[in-house]
C-alpha cells in the first residue's frame, strides 16, 4: 500500500529513501507492526539479536515502543536485509548522523530514522525527505579543522621543552667548571705541602 506524503503512516506502507517508491531496488521503510521490550537502544537503533519483538494487533497504531523495520534490497539477488529501529517518539525523522547505527561504514549514504517523543502515543506521520540530505561532508570538514589545531599546540610545547633543556646544560657546564678549579686548587697546595716536608727532611740530615 503506497502512502501519500503527510498521511498517517499504516502496516505495510513503503517509504523509499527518495520519495514513496514501489521500485524494489530502492532503500525503503515498511511499518512492522511489533513491539519491544528488554533491549538496549542507542539512538534509536538498537541489535535485533538482543531484543525480544511481540507482535500487535492488524489496524492498531504506530505508538511508543513499536518497530519500524528498514528494508534494503539487493538489486542483483533481490535479498531483503533487516533493520530495525525502535519507535520512541511521536514523528520519524531523517538525520544527519550517518554512523550511529552500529557496524555500518560512515561513508556509505544510508539514512537513519529516529522518532520523536511527545506526551500520549499517536499515529505516525512519515516526512518524504531524500537520501542526499544524509550526507557526511559536514562532519569531516569539522573533524580536520581540529586535528590541525591540536598539531598547532603540539609544536608550542616542543620548541618549550627544548628551550629548557638549553638552560638545564649550560648550568651543569658552570657547575663542572667550577668542581675543576677546586680539584686543580687542591692538588697544587697538597704538592706544596709534600715539597715543604722533603725539604724539611733534607735540612735535618745535614
Amino acid at each position: 500500500m503506497m502512502p501519500t506524503p503527510g498521511r498517517e503512516l499504516q502496516e505495510g506502507d513503503v517509504k523509499a529513501a527518495g520519495g514513496f517508491s514501489t521500485d524494489p531496488d530502492i532503500l525503503r521503510f515498511t511499518v512492522n507492526c511489533s513491539q519491544m521490550s528488554d533491549a538496549s537502544s542507542e539512538g534509536g537503533v538498537f541489535d535485533e539479536t538482543q531484543a525480544l519483538l511481540h507482535p500487535v494487533d492488524e489496524g492498531l497504531d504506530l505508538q511508543v515502543g513499536h518497530l519500524v523495520q528498514r528494508e534494503e534490497a539487493d538489486a542483483s539477488e533481490h535479498v531483503q536485509q533487516v533493520a530495525r529501529l525502535q519507535v520512541e517518539r511521536l514523528q520519524i525523522l531523517e538525520t544527519h548522523a550517518c554512523a550511529r547505527e552500529k557496524g555500518k561504514n560512515p561513508g556509505k549514504n544510508f539514512s537513519s530514522f529516529w522518532i520523536s517523543s511527545s506526551t500520549p502515543p499517536a499515529s505516525i506521520c512519515l516526512l518524504n525527505v531524500p537520501l542526499k540530505s544524509c550526507s557526511t561532508r559536514d562532519r569531516t570538514t569539522v573533524k580536520k579543522k581540529k586535528k590541525k589545531k591540536k598539531k598547532k599546540k603540539k609544536k608550542k610545547k616542543k620548541k618549550k621543552k627544548k628551550k629548557k633543556k638549553k638552560k638545564k646544560h649550560k648550568e651543569k657546564e658552570e657547575e663542572t667548571q667550577g668542581k675543576g678549579r677546586r680539584k686543580k686548587e687542591r692538588r697544587r697546595r697538597n704538592t706544596r705541602k709534600r715539597n715543604k716536608k722533603k725539604e724539611e727532611g733534607k735540612k735535618k740530615k745535614h
